[in-house]
């Protein structure tokens, strides 16, 4: 990846092994300059980040080559959905079922589908905001004239260029830019999105790439040809490792395309992305993701009012540190004893 040039006087404080290993550091806040910083300290951190990650969520791999399979995987850690529930435990399915497409009712092959997916979502969007939280905190810092430590300006650095962003993170269009990327998408939308894209997960693209969003590629031989390519075009439909990755880029694509500018400057004005209009709004801002247009966008707002998708807007990850089971058991004692309404 490449990194951008760090200021002068606060590499040589990175190089002061005890002040940055501490991170206790802070240099003056400069007017203007290049930034720099060294691949080491950067790679320590970046090190130290992921790590940190891990350990503050559990996620269960799931791993189900046929429907029987998930659904007994579901049904050993009491993940049930005979209605919507009020939070989903953090797991994450690497790839769906090669017979889902035989499951004969409609209204099962969904329910499979909300269940694997909303929790991948509601992972990435977490990842995503536990980086806006940061970037608030540091942001507010720094308008208020006060330096990053060696550690928080390595990692703005490192955040603006996963994000695209050109310029200094001591400019505030900068820092502004920043905010309206790293943000997280409506769980609604994504799923309409999904859903749409793969055929509720049975699509070959999908069974075949775990691409769910109808990610293209344009590096010959890396993907898979569309039988109905339009002739001249030489795009193919991206492979994925696993779903995760194919929900990651999808939401990366939102938040850094320059054709999806609209879509963040809308998602800029929500007071709240869980409110019942967030996702239809937004979806406005989504001209360009179909050749389509319009009539794309009518086709996923109409997937989300027909399947009242807006519900998944207030479920919550289940809080990490105890076993999905026994939550699931503690939360129906509660709930008999009449502690939940």
């Amino acid at each position: 990846m490449r990194h951008k040039a760090y200021l002068t006087t606060v590499l040589a404080v990175t190089l002061t092994a005890g002040l940055a290993a501490a991170g206790v550091y802070k240099a003056p806040l400069p007017q203007a300059g290049p930034e720099t910083v060294s691949r080491p300290l950067l790679a320590a951190i970046n090190g130290a980040l992921s790590d940190s990650r891990a350990a503050d969520r559990e996620i269960i791999e799931l791993d189900a080559p046929t429907v029987s399979h998930l659904e007994a995987h579901f049904d050993d850690m009491g993940y049930e959905w005979e209605r919507t529930p009020r939070a989903v435990p953090r797991v994450r399915l690497a790839a769906f079922p090669r017979d889902i497409k035989t499951v004969d009712k409609a209204s099962d092959r969904k329910r499979l589908f909300y269940q694997t997916m909303l929790p991948l979502v509601l992972l990435e969007n977490e990842r995503i905001l536990k980086d806006r939280n940061r970037l608030e905190r540091l942001a507010r810092g720094v308008n208020n004239d006060e330096a990053p430590s060696a550690f928080d300006m390595a990692w703005l650095i490192d955040l603006k260029d996963r994000y695209n962003v050109s310029g200094t993170v001591w400019s505030r269009s900068v820092r502004e830019e920043l905010l309206q990327r790293v943000n997280a998408v409506p769980p609604s939308l994504a799923l309409a999105m999904a859903a749409f894209e793969s055929g509720w997960g049975t699509s070959r693209f999908t069974e075949e790439a775990n691409n769910l969003f109808g990610h293209w590629t344009f590096i010959p031989g890396t993907g898979i040809i569309p039988a109905s390519r339009t002739e001249g075009l030489n795009h193919e439909l991206k492979v994925f490792p696993d779903l995760a990755s194919s929900v990651r880029a999808y939401l990366h694509n939102l938040n850094t395309h320059w054709a999806y500018g609209d879509f963040r400057g809308i998602r800029a004005q929500l007071a709240d992305l869980s409110a019942p209009d967030a996702a239809e709004r937004l979806s406005q801002g989504l001209l360009r993701y179909s050749e389509r247009g319009m009539a794309y966008i009518d086709d996923v707002t109409r997937l989300i009012r027909v399947n009242k998708m807006v519900r998944f807007d207030k479920v919550r990850l289940e809080m990490p540190g105890v076993p999905t089971r026994v939550r699931h058991e503690v939360r129906t004692a509660h709930a008999g004893n009449n502690t939940v309404s």
